[in-house]
């Protein structure tokens, strides 16, 4: 694919609040446990990380998740009920809040679209 092409798709996903570089970090902290830049509570397929800024947050187990930092994530995908983002930190997100089909998620978080957010799925997320 040419760079021209290359980039049209870019702008075209990223108008599109998708992200196609964005990798998939899984959240593996325990419940109360804090999402900052530097704690190793995320999976990288089955490697402990920090937080990497940019990749897309998935939720798939159920518990408070305390946001402490500012941090930005290309999407936070829910893919089962029970977990609820809080805290003093900051979400700038580039992307979409995908919540999976019957499952219910909360955030009382800051939270910004940068430069715009969207919600997909069919499950629900309250904000507050």
């Amino acid at each position: 694919m040419s760079n021209l092409k290359r980039g049209f798709v870019f702008a075209a996903c990223a108008l599109a609040g998708l992200s196609v570089f964005a990798k998939d970090l899984v959240w593996n902290g325990g419940a109360g446990d804090a999402w900052t830049l530097s704690a190793p509570v995320w999976l990288d397929g089955s490697t402990p990380c920090a937080w990497e800024n940019g990749a897309t947050a998935v939720f798939s187990g159920s518990g408070l998740v305390t946001v402490s930092d500012e941090v930005e994530a290309a999407g936070i995908r829910f893919t089962t009920s029970g977990t609820m983002l809080v805290g003093s930190g900051l979400i700038r997100l580039s992307g979409a809040l995908d919540v999976a089909e019957g499952t219910e998620n909360a955030m009382a978080v800051r939270l910004y679209g940068a430069p715009s957010m969207s919600k997909t799925g069919a499950g629900t997320v309250a904000l507050a």
